[in-house]
């Protein structure tokens, strides 16, 4: 899986897609990726637990 950095507010922070972040979104929405909706909300849960799985030092 191809890891992407960015920065915000001089952090680095990583993009990675992985299985703790479906792990995250399961637990945050109570569904799963396929029951996803394509709607920006569940797009944008979807990247919030990508940036905490991969950040947890931000993230808190």
């Amino acid at each position: 899986m191809e890891k992407i950095t960015i920065k915000i507010e001089n952090k680095d922070l990583i993009i990675k897609q992985s299985f703790r972040a479906l792990m995250l979104f399961e637990e945050m929405t109570s569904k799963t990726v396929n029951e996803m909706n394509e709607s920006v909300a569940d797009i944008l849960k979807l990247f919030y637990c990508i940036l905490k799985a991969n950040n947890l030092d931000t993230f808190n």
